[in-house]
């Protein structure tokens, strides 16, 4: 039986022979159709989404997706993708179809982050050269213990609901409905202090937080003396928040401390008990620390595939700003 490997167009393809694939794989189909739709077709930079698939006889028997990550280090913009569906046809497993896959991406794709989530997956990158970014666990705070003790206890309480601003020692949060030039303005005024940083825009923030088909997603500004100094993205699980992205001037002494207090005070007003966080950049984890996360063992296995030359530096998490929105594996 001999497999042909090739790009697939999905622009241009017919889309059936994926999702019979991810069907025959997990089984269900309705939430796969509405999500590849965001994923392949309205994403902002789809043009540089890469499928590649393994065929027999016309038939789709494997494909690996990534959609492109690029990223900004000291300055000088790098092309990376982000490994998305991985699949293989139950009729053509243990047919090496996956680590042909996962060879050929990595001969021709510059730059590769992935997390673990199958670990099957993650020990397969491993065998290839993927290394893991250090730091790469979550971190934890607790907001209000007792509404945490109420909770468990299954006392009546209300629904957390993100409020619609809050005002902290000069500092407002307001809510975002709409990224637009205002955050392209932000962003290019502090993206470059940062020595290493995953690239946004408005077209990306819009489509990644506000157009999710499952997710609902809080984004906010914090205001001081009328321009916007700080950013945070949150979604709610219950009484949990999970904070997926945050931005400041890397180079104001007193960031990202005020942000974190702000964001903490505003979440909790919202009725949110516990903090849930993931991020590698080395001053804002001490930060958290400093005002209240501590560090779990759970980890989403980050890793990365690049240049010999230049992995150490793509591994080294603590001087490369990611949060849970870049890479973010929890809407696939």
């Amino acid at each position: 039986m001999e497999i042909q490997y090739r790009p697939f167009d999905f622009q241009r393809e017919n889309f059936a022979g994926i999702v019979a694939l991810f069907q025959a794989t997990y089984g269900e189909i309705d939430r796969f159709e509405k999500r590849y739709r965001w994923q392949y077709f309205e994403h902002p930079r789809r043009e540089s989404n890469r499928i590649l698939v393994a065929e027999h006889d016309r038939r789709i028997a494997g494909a690996s997706s990534h959609l492109p990550f690029p990223i900004l280090i000291e300055g000088r913009r790098l092309e990376a993708y982000y490994a998305s569906d991985s699949m293989v046809h139950p009729d053509y497993r243990r047919r090496g179809i996956m680590e042909t896959l996962t060879r050929l991406n990595a001969e021709s794709l510059p730059i590769i982050y992935a997390k673990g989530t199958n670990p099957g997956m993650y020990r397969l990158r491993l065998k290839f050269g993927f290394r893991d970014v250090i730091p790469n666990n979550y971190m934890f705070c607790m907001l209000a213990p007792i509404a945490w003790l109420a909770a468990k206890a299954k006392i009546y309480r209300g629904k957390p609901a993100f409020i619609d601003g809050l005002t902290v020692k000069g500092q407002e949060v307001r809510p975002i409905d709409r990224f637009d030039d205002e955050f392209d303005r932000f962003w290019a005024e502090i993206s470059p202090k940062y020595p290493g940083i995953s690239i946004r825009d408005k077209s990306y923030m819009n489509w990644r937080y506000l157009s999710h088909p499952f997710k609902k997603y809080q984004p906010a500004f914090i205001f001081e003396q009328g321009r916007p100094v700080s950013l945070f993205v949150a979604r709610g699980e219950g009484y949990s928040a999970y904070v997926v992205d945050i931005l400041w001037d890397y180079q104001n002494p007193k960031e990202p401390s005020k942000t974190l207090k702000v964001m903490k005070r505003y979440l909790k007003k919202s009725g949110f008990n516990k903090i849930y966080m993931w991020a590698t950049l080395k001053p804002l984890r001490q930060a958290m620390k400093q005002n209240g996360f501590i560090e779990l063992r759970d980890t989403p296995k980050f890793t990365v595939f690049g240049p010999p030359g230049q992995i150490d530096r793509l591994a080294d998490g603590g001087n490369i700003h990611f949060v849970d929105g870049d890479c973010d594996s929890e809407y696939l």
